[in-house]
């Protein structure tokens, strides 16, 4: 059995961690928009965030189950911390407000990106080792409940600090956000987890072998980019929405990115007190059908009000896709490979870049209501193929 309390320790770490998380998101965008007035740059910027998921999250499976996971998590806040201290300094010399050539601040952002896919892939696993299988989607849905409230926090945060104190001192906050979660992550205990004496590339090597054998982890990798690729990229749009349709600043930007909270508390707090076991799949389908519509709505809404309300719905679909697919990915690899799946979910939520530059190309030929129309409807496309495409679910 766990220690008593350990699971605290990971939720507040969650919390924390997605202050500066989300935080992150809003400066990103409002400093790539600002700088170039384009939501190709938008996008841009954000693909280079998410694209170390892609990239690393493999091996961030392979080295979830060969090392100890909850060692590694809390140092991985402080490097995410250093990196964020870096770019507070780095936005300060280059004039005030942070008026920063992205040529500089990208790499950045991308190696703190990198820091972000270990982070998902050791969190999802340690949920998994203190819940077990039984009680996986409500652990899941207590961590995501958590990292919601950090993201009404940290996004409303983000845009009043910029527009009162200027980029710097908010990529600061949000440093020492990180520092914070650093500090509750060393509290966790050394947990028992799956033994693999498999060494990082040979985990790997295992891990190819899984996936050409296991149909339902390889639809349910090809669902999870989907709907990262045609469903998450809608953020790349906010910035040019907030300037041009409501003429709102900062401020208001931080307050659309706040409403994505709200959603996502109802639903993670429904996760959180329900165990969903039986009838997941067809949940699913339903989950991103109703991900498509709150596209459409989002697309046509002619106020910053109905605009609040249709971003409250896609963050509850956003946050049932991703307790669902998590929970589905670690169950249908066996145990010792459950850090490994976790990977396979962050390589796949590493198909966010496309979907953010696609989303940008599109805004910038069409404006952003054609944009958001294109990618709902692929999202009706994807539940069709989801619901004759995915397997039931073998007991491994």
């Amino acid at each position: 059995m766990p220690p008593k309390g350990a699971f605290a320790w990971l939720v507040g770490g969650a919390f924390t961690h997605a202050l500066s998380f989300f935080g992150e998101q809003v400066v990103i965008a409002y400093l790539a928009f600002k700088l170039t007035d384009s939501s190709l740059w938008v996008g841009v910027a954000l693909g280079l965030y998410y694209a170390p998921m892609f990239f690393f999250g493999l091996t961030a499976g392979a080295i979830a189950d060969r090392f100890n996971r909850t060692k590694l998590i809390a140092h991985n806040q402080l490097a995410a911390a250093a990196l964020l201290a870096a770019l507070a300094w780095l936005v300060t010399q280059s004039g005030a407000n942070g008026a920063a050539s992205l040529i500089w601040v990208l790499p950045l952002t991308t190696a703190i990106g990198i820091t972000r896919a270990l982070y998902e892939t050791l969190r999802g696993s340690i949920a998994y080792d203190l819940a077990r299988s039984d009680r996986a989607t409500v652990a899941l849905g207590r961590l995501n409940l958590a990292g919601r409230c950090g993201q009404l926090v940290g996004a409303f945060a983000a845009g009043a600090c910029i527009d009162r104190f200027g980029v710097p001192s908010t990529y600061a906050l949000l440093a020492g956000s990180q520092c914070v979660s650093f500090g509750l992550l060393s509290r966790l205990p050394r947990l028992t987890q799956p033994q693999t004496s498999e060494g990082v590339r040979r985990g790997l090597t295992l891990l190819l072998e899984e996936l050409r054998g296991n149909h339902r982890l390889r639809v349910l990798l090809a669902l999870t980019a989907s709907v990262e690729m045609f469903g998450f990229s809608f953020i790349t749009l906010l910035p040019e929405l907030a300037a041009q349709r409501f003429d709102v600043e900062a401020q208001g930007l931080g307050l659309l990115h706040s409403a994505r909270a709200a959603g996502g508390i109802a639903t993670a707090l429904a996760f959180s007190l329900l165990m969903l076991r039986r009838g997941s799949e067809r949940f699913y389908f339903g989950v991103i059908v109703t991900f498509g519509c709150a596209l459409g709505l989002l697309a046509f809404a002619p106020t910053f009000s109905v605009a609040v309300g249709a971003l409250v719905l896609i963050a509850g679909a956003s946050v049932s896709t991703d307790i669902l697919s998590q929970s589905m990915m670690q169950d249908a690899v066996p145990d010792r490979m459950r850090g490994r799946a976790m990977g396979v979910w962050v390589f796949a939520i590493g198909a966010a870049p496309l979907g953010h530059i696609e989303s940008g190309l599109l805004s910038n030929a069409f404006g952003p209501t054609i944009a958001l129309l294109i990618n709902g409807s692929v999202l009706f496309a994807v539940s069709i193929f989801a619901w004759t495409t995915l397997p039931s679910p073998q007991r491994r």
